[in-house]
């Protein structure tokens, strides 16, 4: 394959369902999907346009809420058998006390749908978030690692609210578990469940792939390559990666709402190059080059050193005009920024995208947007408010740091 890799997904937007606001925040929360496959965009919109418009989904209908009126496991999820960090198993009533409001609260809306189709389930020990799914139950133990991980990088910028707030739904499936019953009784389940329409619960079912949930928020997430070969040699895929970025975005969008798509995606790059020194998940279709999965910090410092010559050069502009999810210099610059940021100035960066998604509910005060609706100037005069305080050296001398 020389240079070249195959990319295992490509994002399309869907269209939303509007929803109640968040509990603490003035961004209007909508109900939405991002599929991460090849899916021509017809048929996704069509998929999510059978959900009615008037259906307003509630925190009940997918997580149970924010753990209000969640104190104990109870029924299904009491007796439910599950892997606590590194335990291999215990039953939910065991550990109800050591979990958070909203873990429980999903585990009491999910633990039935998790018995009836057979779902092994995990919960991390500081994580948010509940891994369930089809797999070798060694790679859900990895799973939770790398859940909590995430949750630890990311405690400091996307810190516990005290409104609105769900724990994250990761959905892992091996090649058995995707041939299984139980892919498509989960995509039912979410039809049920009124968090995507019918029409892309088939195709789903018809051309298995990964499937982004951010607003819900849950991921589910096949774990091999499905584009490439890893034993004739092909690096296109690591599981590791996509749940850590998948992860980041979801808890991006549930704490904040949407901000511009380069932020959100270059958070997710944070994760990757923090946790496993690489970057794996692209939005784009095709092949990629391999060595756009490697050397973020090397390529990215050189890129900035070279623009000290440039008085045109903006980390805002960077941001606001860059691609998205491209290994491409905008996106690198912004991933740099953004992990800087993160590392130095955590509560700073946290209110910049609180600022982004007012504006973006601003400019989508409905929640129709398809994506980022912040009025551009004022975007890039609150980015630069905040970028542009950054001292390029001291980035570069912070990029070269990063492994």
């Amino acid at each position: 394959m020389g240079n070249l890799a195959r990319t295992s997904c490509v994002e399309f937007e869907c269209a939303r369902v509007v929803q109640a606001p968040r509990g603490s925040s003035p961004s209007t929360r909508a109900l939405g999907s991002r599929l991460l496959t090849a899916v021509p965009l017809a048929a996704l919109l069509l998929g999510a346009l059978t959900v009615p418009s008037s259906a307003a989904v509630t925190p009940s209908t997918i997580e149970g809420g924010n753990g209000e009126g969640s104190e104990a496991l109870k029924g299904a999820a009491a007796k439910l058998e599950l892997r606590y960090g590194r335990k291999k198993s215990v039953l939910g009533e065991k550990i109800s006390t050591k979990l958070s409001p909203a873990v429980r609260a999903a585990l009491n809306e999910w633990a039935e749908t998790a018995e009836r189709l057979d779902l092994s389930v995990a919960v991390g020990e500081r994580a948010e978030c509940v891994v369930m799914g089809r797999c070798d139950k060694k790679l859900l133990a990895e799973a939770v690692e790398w859940v909590d991980d995430t949750w630890d990088l990311m405690a400091d910028v996307v810190p516990e609210g005290d409104g609105w707030h769900d724990a994250t739904l990761v959905f892992l499936f091996d090649e058995q578990g995707v041939r299984s019953d139980a892919w498509k009784g989960l995509f039912d389940e979410f039809v049920r469940r009124e968090a995507i329409g019918q029409e892309t619960a088939e195709h789903m079912v018809r051309d298995p792939g990964s499937l982004t949930l951010r607003q819900v928020p849950a991921f589910i997430q096949p774990t091999w390559d499905m584009a490439g070969n890893a034993a004739a040699g092909d690096d296109e895929f690591r599981l590791g990666n996509e749940v850590a970025h998948n992860l980041t975005q979801c808890l991006l969008t549930e704490r904040f709402g949407e901000v511009p798509e380069t932020l959100r995606w270059g958070m997710g790059y944070v994760a990757e190059q923090r946790l496993f020194r690489s970057i794996y998940h692209f939005d784009a279709r095709g092949f990629v080059a391999t060595g756009s999965h490697f050397d973020w910090p090397k390529k990215t410092g050189k890129a900035l050193n070279d623009s000290k010559r440039d008085d045109a050069f903006s980390l805002a502009r960077m941001a606001k005009q860059g691609t998205a999810g491209q290994a491409e210099k905008p996106q690198m610059v912004t991933w740099a920024t953004l992990d800087y940021m993160t590392h130095k100035r955590p509560e700073e960066l946290a209110a910049l995208l609180g600022d982004l998604s007012r504006l973006h509910t601003q400019g989508s005060p409905y929640g129709f947007a398809l994506s980022y609706a912040g009025d551009d100037d004022q975007t890039i005069a609150l980015l630069d408010e905040h970028f542009g305080a950054i001292d390029q050296k001291a980035l570069i001398k912070h990029v070269k740091r990063v492994k």
